[in-house]
């Protein structure tokens, strides 16, 4: 061998990845590989691994053998992280496809969880990843921890992808459907957190449908909606008597330190009224009301 394939080999040979997940794989794969490396300080930075591959493998022309072959291994199974991007795009998307992995039960990635692997343990449950993420950027680390870990081939995985993107689209029929609940209103989120829980759609999530914050609240309450497996009719319907449960909510709350007040003014009394109203842009029982406390303020 001359002295320029030798140089070429070795350039070759030297891991340069700069993304930590390749670097994970590799360090996690030499030592499956060779319990050589079980001997040395390995850890998951480039400098690292190339001093104990030129420690273990001596030879340039095993050394390239065992890093090519780790190579194809792991491009085999890690993921482009650009392919994640769907997930990482929104709250929404990363927290229903969390839900969605969270139910695996089998490595060829089924998309629904039939009879043949319905007894079977989640496999996420098993893993040594966060188990309850408390926000969507833990979320978004977890999802790409399973399948790292888990180190099933990048095919299935995109296959399986394509099949959560499809039922996505159908997800965002209802993209508008919850416009009328504000994140930053705490108490209407409360309370539509507590009557999603009275309704018992959350019953097979509710170990893991939990609210750390506020803003996960929000997030949590869509979360339980788009991961109720039932038909979007009854969905839609689900969401006619929600709003109408708030709606008469915010009714009774408006009305609970008021009294109904039943008597006839003139024709001219209610025109004049009306004007007043449009000029001061009240309501009617806030003109009224503010005439009153005029006038009372007369006998103090």
């Amino acid at each position: 061998m001359t002295a320029k394939i030798e140089k070429d080999i070795k350039e070759k040979i030297i891991i340069r990845d700069s993304d930590i997940r390749r670097l994970n794989f590799y360090v996690t794969h030499m030592k499956d590989k060779n319990k050589l490396f079980d001997f040395y300080s390995l850890t998951n930075t480039c400098e690292s691994i190339n001093r104990n591959l030129s420690i273990v493998y001596e030879e340039i022309i095993k050394r390239k053998e065992f890093v090519d072959e780790m190579r194809a291994a792991c491009n085999k199974v890690i993921l482009p992280k650009k392919e994640f991007n769907w997930i990482k795009i929104n709250d929404r998307n990363c927290f229903w496809a969390w839900l969605m992995i969270k139910d695996i039960r089998s490595e060829l990635l089924p998309f629904h969880t039939n009879e043949l692997y319905s007894s079977s343990p989640i496999l996420y449950d098993k893993l040594p990843i966060n188990q309850i993420p408390t926000n969507t950027k833990e979320r978004y680390k977890a999802i790409i921890d399973f399948f790292d870990i888990l180190r099933i081939d990048i095919q299935i995985v995109r296959n399986y992808f394509y099949n959560l993107k499809i039922r996505l689209r159908q997800i965002y029929q209802f993209s508008t459907s919850f416009n009328w609940l504000k994140k930053e209103d705490k108490e209407q989120c409360k309370w539509a957190w507590e009557y999603i829980k009275r309704s018992g759609i959350i019953i097979n999530n509710e170990k893991i449908l939990i609210p750390f914050s506020k803003k996960e609240m929000y997030f949590t309450i869509i979360a339980a909606f788009d991961s109720w497996p039932v038909l979007d009719v009854e969905k839609e319907l689900f969401l006619i008597k929600m709003r109408k449960a708030w709606s008469q909510k915010k009714y009774r709350d408006d009305v609970s330190d008021k009294k109904l007040l039943n008597t006839y003014i003139s024709k001219e009394a209610k025109k004049k009224l009306d004007i007043m109203t449009k000029i001061n842009k009240k309501k009617i029982n806030e003109i009224i009301e503010l005439m009153i406390d005029n006038e009372y303020d007369k006998y103090q």
